[in-house]
């Protein structure tokens, strides 16, 4: 008896048009999941408990306030939606391959959904600690944003704390590197008057 031939999903477009309610809500949630792992482990660079300092909305945001995260993501979930559609071509076109994977499936401790929401999980929490830690050493190489802040207990905004490189922001906090001290400021953002940007000295 002939082994059915298994079919290839539906078209790329139809697919997105069929799912789109639940794929958005899984990038969503893709990735603010990458934002916060992103941040705890940046802010950790600098010795900051950042779920100390964050509200429910600076979580719910941590991915959107860097771009490529969101980039990332959504290649992953397209990376993933070809791999599987990879491994139903191959059953369609190789029945040894078919008949190894049906056996593998058959087996309690294996589940091919498990596979591949690990690897994805996996990728997410390896690439979020590699560029965090990316963006962490280009901070404290000065390479970001310069500033220089002007507090709100002096009302002539005389009390200016010294140049500092931006680390981060929360909804509260201003996360600051001085950069003739080397020491991290955590400033109440109710506690600053003003932000001015400042160019370094080349």
């Amino acid at each position: 008896m002939k082994e059915p031939v298994a079919k290839l999903p539906p078209g790329s477009f139809d697919f997105l048009r069929d799912h789109f309610g639940w794929l958005s809500t899984l990038t969503y949630l893709g990735v603010t999941g990458i934002g916060v792992i992103y941040e705890f482990w940046f802010f950790r660079s600098f010795g900051i408990a950042i779920l100390d300092y964050g509200q429910p909305v600076d979580y719910l945001l941590a991915g959107f306030r860097e771009p490529i995260l969101f980039l990332l993501t959504l290649l992953s979930i397209l990376i993933l939606s070809l791999i599987y559609r990879l491994d139903v071509y191959v059953r369609s076109k190789s029945a040894r391959y078919a008949k190894s994977s049906d056996l593998l499936e058959a087996k309690r401790w294996y589940s091919r959904s498990v596979v591949f929401v690990t690897l994805a999980l996996l990728y997410f929490v390896v690439f979020a600690w590699a560029y965090a830690s990316y963006s962490a050493n280009q901070v404290a190489k000065g390479h970001a944003r310069h500033v220089l802040v002007h507090l709100t207990n002096d009302p002539d905004e005389k009390t200016i704390l010294g140049e500092s490189v931006l680390i981060g922001t929360t909804s509260q906090f201003v996360f600051l590197l001085r950069t003739d001290t080397s020491k991290v400021e955590v400033v109440p953002i109710n506690a600053i008057a003003r932000i001015e940007q400042s160019i370094p000295d080349r």
